[in-house]
């Protein structure tokens, strides 16, 4: 046993077996090195740096992902919605690299208030849905929306190492090419 609780805790950081996936942060231990690594990444220790694609919007986040379900989940107060975030996709992903099928149809509204219908269309249970895949050669997941596709790319979950540069690097492109038709 040891003396004080600092003690059991310089061991742990000090003996490899303790250690192997421990945040030495705020001592917490994973499971796995992934696990630990998408932690070191949470909004728990990554600054809040990525802006929302509305100019008119002051939120910040940690994640490109966490920026789009911000979006998509209809918390923009800049404007941006589900509907002009995937309509702003379809323009950026000109060699349909990430978008595939065209939108399923989905039932009209019982309602036929403008409002209520623009409001349905914005809901993310009931707006049009795209078929959103994974860029990687290999991989053939299929996403419903760009939050879920970029936590997928973003948690390292089916790339290899040798391609994750590329994939990554091409989600940037695209996520620039949508930031730009944005402020236009």
């Amino acid at each position: 046993p040891y003396q004080t609780d600092l003690d059991l805790a310089k061991h742990k950081r000090e003996t490899r077996v303790h250690s192997r996936h421990l945040c030495h942060k705020c001592n917490r231990r994973f499971v796995s090195d992934s696990n630990l690594r998408a932690h070191l990444r949470s909004s728990r220790h990554a600054p809040s740096d990525v802006p929302c694609l509305s100019s008119r919007c002051s939120k910040k986040f940690v994640s490109v992902s966490s920026m789009l379900m911000h979006i998509e989940n209809g918390r923009c107060t800049g404007g941006h919605t589900r509907r002009t975030l995937h309509g702003l996709l379809k323009n950026a992903d000109r060699d349909g690299t990430i978008v595939g099928a065209p939108p399923v149809p989905v039932s009209p509204t019982p309602s036929h208030h403008p409002t209520s219908q623009s409001n349905h269309h914005d809901n993310p249970h009931q707006a049009p849905e795209l078929d959103l895949h994974c860029p990687r050669n290999g991989c053939t997941k299929h996403f419903k929306s760009m939050g879920a596709l970029w936590q997928h790319s973003e948690s390292e979950s089916c790339y290899r190492s040798d391609d994750n540069v590329a994939v990554q690097n091409r989600l940037k492109e695209l996520i620039e090419r949508i930031r730009d038709h944005a402020a236009s």
